[in-house]
This record gives C-alpha cells, structure tokens and sequence, in this order.
C-alpha cells in the first residue's frame, strides 16, 4: 500500500495487514517480509471485500502513528466491550485522524450532545477520555470533552452497527433517550442519580426503545399484555400518566404508538426510577 504498509499472507495463508517503518521500500510483489521490522499486525475477521478494501485505504493514508494511536484505543475498549463490529476499524482511525489535524489547525468542533452522552454512554465515554490520554501523550494536543463525545459515539454505533444504523441514526437514538428523560423529571419534579441501578436498567431499555423506533417496529402483541398493561396502569397510576405524555409527545414529534406492552414497560421503569430520585 506505501512504503510502511503492507498486504500480505500470514503463515495460515489467511490475509494480513502489517506496519513497519521502511517495511515495503524497494521491495515488490512476492518477495518475502523481513519479520523483525513489522511493528502492527492486522487481521479483520470479515469476509466483506468492501470492508476490507476501505480498512486498506485507511491504512495506506493516515500516519502510522494515528493509526497506533487508534489501535490502542480499540485494544482499551475491547476490554470494556466484547463485541465490536469491524467497522470501527475504519471510523475510528479516520476520525482520530482527522481530529487530530483539525486541532493542529486551532480548529475545535463543538458537540451538542456532549452532556447526554456523558450521562448516557458512561463507558464509551471512558474510552472517548482513554484515547484523549492517548493522543496527549504522543502528540501533546488535548483534545477537549466535545471530542471525547465524538469518540465515544464511534463505539456506541460499533456496538450497534449489524442492525444497518449509521452515526447520525445513533444521534437521534441519544436525541430520544434525552427527550424521554426529560419528560419524565419534568413531570415528577426530580433529578435522577446517573450512578442508580433503576436509572442505568431505565437508560438501556430507552437505548433499545429508541432502536425500535427508528426501524418502526414494536414488541408483538401477544395474549395477556393487556391485562399487564392493565394491571400496572392501576398500581403505577403516576408512571402511567406520565407514559402518556410519552406516548403524546411521540405521536406528534415521531408518529410512533407504543404498543400496551412497550408502555407496561416503561411504566414499570419509570415506578422504579422514582424511587431513587437524587
């Protein structure tokens, strides 16, 4: 691909992406790699050429020391997350890249949801603070919170990428979460303790929520989500007026109906949630 990247087999005939400084200069197709100068290997267990071809391009134009940079990040969050899709290995390089020659620049790019996602995605922000570190220690260029946000969301949509959303339909998804939340500490006057079990199972099940919403789908409806939808409306009666200003507020922003058993639900969420206010 340039002088320091290289596509080649490894000992399994399986196809490989190796860096090394110098590792491809005078040499040509065929000849053999010596070993003691690759510094990264790559392997994507993909079988998508078109992914694979895009993870070459990334590699044969960013630095390799943005590319390392990006590699270590991905090695952190591997440890928070099991499940990565591959299409981090694309995103993530470039838009470290790319971050880090805008700030080179003086140019600083705010996030408007930098507050939610803090809130919302604790760990990948995490990871969005780990590869600030990073990027600090071999570069001397602090990114700020803004562009933690920005990395953070490249892990939320990696984790979320085989249902086919792209990064602006994993904003939306944050945008919903947000708007929900809001309705209800609006309606029971309350600020919720981030750090609560019931307010981190609330944030997941809104995370799944607002997944369904976009790909216009909803629980099947099936024998006896009726009487639970019944039987929780009579013991959560608060929870349930306040689904109803959800319900509301998504007919008319989204012209989406929750389904009885998606608002039983919420109900049963919210009634937890209100008891541990801060």
């Amino acid at each position: 691909l340039n002088n320091n990247v290289v596509v080649t087999l490894n000992e399994h005939g399986q196809e490989t992406i190796v860096m090394g400084r110098g590792l491809a200069f005078q040499h040509k197709t065929g000849d053999e790699i010596d070993r003691s100068k690759i510094d990264k290997t790559f392997s994507l267990n993909t079988t998508n050429p078109d992914l694979m071809h895009k993870f070459q391009q990334i590699l044969a134009t960013i630095p390799m020391e943005n590319m390392v940079i990006a590699e270590r990040v991905i090695d952190y969050a591997k440890k928070k997350k099991e499940v990565l899709d591959d299409c981090i290995y694309i995103t993530l390089p470039d838009h470290i890249n790319a971050a880090i020659e805008r700030y080179k620049k003086g140019i600083i790019l705010k996030n408007p949801l930098t507050e939610e996602i803090r809130r919302l995605y604790k760990e990948e922000f995490e990871v969005g603070e780990e590869a600030a570190k990073i990027v600090e220690e071999k570069l001397s260029i602090s990114f700020l919170d803004d562009e933690k946000a920005f990395i953070a969301m490249h892990f939320v949509n990696a984790q979320i990428n085989e249902s086919g959303y792209k990064m602006s339909d994993v904003y939306k998804i944050t945008q919903v979460i947000q708007e929900i939340l809001d309705l209800v500490s609006a309606h029971f006057h309350l600020a919720f303790d981030p750090d609560s079990l019931s307010y981190f199972r609330f944030v997941t099940h809104l995370k799944f929520f607002a997944q369904r919403l976009f790909n216009e789908t909803d629980y099947e409806e099936e024998e006896g989500d009726v009487d639970l939808f019944t039987i929780v409306c009579e013991k959560y009666h608060e929870a349930f007026l306040c689904v109803q200003k959800i319900q509301r507020f998504l007919i008319y922003k989204y012209h989406y109906t929750i389904g009885h058993e998606e608002m039983a639900y919420l109900i049963i969420h919210i009634a937890r949630i209100i008891r541990n206010p801060i």
